[in-house]
């Protein structure tokens, strides 16, 4: 056999892990994720040093490539979604209430809101 058909044949044996990989491998796998994966296994599913797509091939993960997409997406999906809120969280936290005494009573009335509200209006449509 020469070079080119083994670099074919193992890019072709390769390609059928892709799914299972990119899904494992997507941002916001937490504990939570992974436990959710031991559990449908049957074993213990974790990674460690040293855990690597042989590792998950050995393992047979691959039967279950579809649940493991399921799972990666909703990780991926809840990591956006916390990072965004984390985003969200800091923008407010330098945001400061303008607050002036309102003539003739005893109450204050809020000044200086169009940033505040810009704000509030921004995240309002990114939610």
């Amino acid at each position: 056999m020469n070079v080119v058909d083994k670099i074919k044949e193992d890019v072709d044996y390769f390609k059928q892990f892709t799914r299972m990989a990119v899904a494992l491998r997507k941002p916001g796998m937490t504990d939570r994720h992974w436990e959710a994966i031991t559990e449908k296994m049957g074993f213990e599913v974790k990674p460690y040093p040293g855990f690597t797509l042989t590792t998950c091939i050995n393992l047979g993960l691959k039967k279950e490539e579809e649940f493991l997409e399921e799972i990666g997406e909703k990780a991926y999906k809840e990591h956006l979604i916390e990072t965004k809120l984390d985003e969200m969280e800091e923008a407010w936290e330098n945001i400061e209430f303008e607050v002036h005494p309102a003539k003739g009573s005893d109450s204050y009335i809020i000044g200086g809101i169009e940033p505040i509200q810009n704000l509030l209006d921004e995240h309002i449509m990114q939610t």
